[in-house]
């Protein structure tokens, strides 16, 4: 896939979908930085045209990857990108919970990831882990179990799910 993908972008530089590619690959092999790198290359591509939801999905990828590296100030500019280019979007409220996340103001992220969880726009596992440990933090322990919980279902057997519940 990385070969595929490096050509395609040497092939076109100007093509959002290579980097897309690329960097979901990196993602898939831990490579958080370089995929950071690609994801605001393709979001900077898709600035040029109209909103859309595939820069929706790129803003939040990149989101998830600032969130995993602590770049919680990129994160928070990414935020406000995504609230400059689609305001009522639920992925711009997903994005900004997971800067309120970052920079730990967990009330704030409560609010808005549940706001993402309740519509049901996102079946990203990821949401549930944040609003469980969001809780966590707050001392809400009913609510934390509760999200904790359906993380776990969603994502069996995964180490981070399973280290937040012990």
């Amino acid at each position: 896939v990385f070969e595929y993908a490096d050509s395609a972008v040497a092939a076109d530089p100007e093509r959002y979908d290579a980097y897309l590619v690329r960097a979901d690959a990196q993602m898939r092999t831990r490579n958080v930085a370089a995929a950071e790198l690609d994801f605001q290359r393709a979001a900077e591509l898709l600035r040029q045209g109209e909103p859309s939801a595939v820069e929706a999905g790129a803003l939040l990828a990149l989101a998830h990857a600032q969130l995993t590296l602590n770049r919680i100030a990129e994160l928070r500019a990414t935020a406000v990108h995504s609230r400059s280019r689609a305001p009522d979007s639920p992925v711009t409220t997903y994005i900004e919970g997971l800067a309120d996340f970052g920079a730990g103001r967990y009330r704030d992220a409560t609010v808005k990831l549940q706001q993402v969880s309740s519509a049901g726009v996102s079946s990203d596992p990821l949401l549930p882990l944040l609003l469980g440990l969001a809780h966590l933090e707050l001392g809400d322990l009913g609510q934390a179990e509760n999200h904790l919980l359906d993380a776990l279902e969603r994502r069996a057997g995964d180490v981070n799910t399973v280290r937040a519940l012990a």
